[in-house]
């Protein structure tokens, strides 16, 4: 049950953080070029929303020892899409980061961590 309070709790803060930490943090410093790049990630966190928010809710009811027998599935669809996007992420968009200045680099760090320190960047776990 703590297992699956773990997995609730990340993707209910962790992921929904990571999605806007592209969208409004890194890919306004990457410039023009990276546009299809951060536009095909966006797509791609769209898309796996309502999986992400089911899963979330899954694993909140398998910690209260409810049964949620579609879980298998939800996990076997999910799990190649966040896959395959993490893998376009470090072979298109992580090459674009690193030839950041470390100025700007850490312009964006600094940005992350306030917005974790603030609040920003939060999703209700209701939606």
């Amino acid at each position: 049950m703590e297992a699956a309070l773990d997995v609730a709790r990340y993707f209910s803060r962790a992921f929904p953080r990571h999605a806007r930490d592209e969208d409004e943090v890194v890919g306004p410093r990457l410039g023009p070029e990276a546009a299809p790049i951060m536009a095909r990630l966006a797509r791609e966190h769209e898309r796996d929303r309502p999986d992400v928010e089911e899963l979330v809710i899954a694993c909140d009811a398998i910690a209260n020892a409810e049964p949620w027998p579609s879980l298998a599935k939800l996990v076997a669809s999910l799990a190649p899409r966040i896959e395959a996007h993490l893998a376009y992420e470090e072979r298109e968009m992580f090459p674009l980061v690193r030839a950041l200045s470390e100025e700007v680099e850490q312009e964006a760090m600094n940005e992350m961590q306030a917005r974790r320190q603030d609040g920003r960047g939060e999703r209700d776990r209701a939606t």
